[in-house]
């Protein structure tokens, strides 16, 4: 079972989740069509991304959900993580979602435009310079990417 790197991460999506349907939210309930459609609405509406239709798909009950909102923020995390590792020579184990992006892990404006270019690279899709000004941290990148997938389909 994946956990989140995001501290709440799971506790957030099970609260949007129980606004729906406070009643029907035992972990290993099926979910029916109708009210997945409902649950995932409200995951875009509150995590600000979409997952793909085979992913919706997969869900059966509401712990699959819960865990395919963790799976998918871990893996872009863990992309995202590798490429500044692997570009900046920094440990993994340095970077977090909280990492401030130029005062903890030393990334000034000229190893930024590089950083960005491995990015829209590896996850497929430009990233415009007025949006990547306002990243500050790891998950500011994480959350970009996400909605990014979004705004795709």
């Amino acid at each position: 079972m994946p956990h989140a790197n995001k501290p709440g991460e799971e506790v957030k999506a099970s609260s949007v989740l129980n606004e729906l349907a406070p009643d029907k939210l035992a972990p290993d309930e099926l979910v029916f069509e109708e009210f997945k459609m409902s649950m995932f609405f409200a995951i875009e509406d509150e995590f600000k991304f979409i997952f793909t239709d085979e992913a919706i798909e997969s869900c059966l009950t509401v712990q699959d959900i819960l865990d395919l909102i963790v799976y998918e923020h871990r893996e872009v995390l863990s992309m995202v993580s590798l490429i500044i590792s692997s570009f900046m020579g920094i440990p993994l184990a340095r970077i977090k979602p909280v990492s401030d992006l130029a005062d903890d892990l030393d990334i000034d404006s000229l190893n930024a435009v590089e950083l960005l270019m491995r990015l829209s690279e590896e996850h497929g899709r430009d990233i415009p310079d007025d949006i990547a000004e306002e990243f500050k941290t790891v998950q500011d990148v994480v959350d970009y990417i996400l909605g990014g997938r979004h705004e795709e389909r």
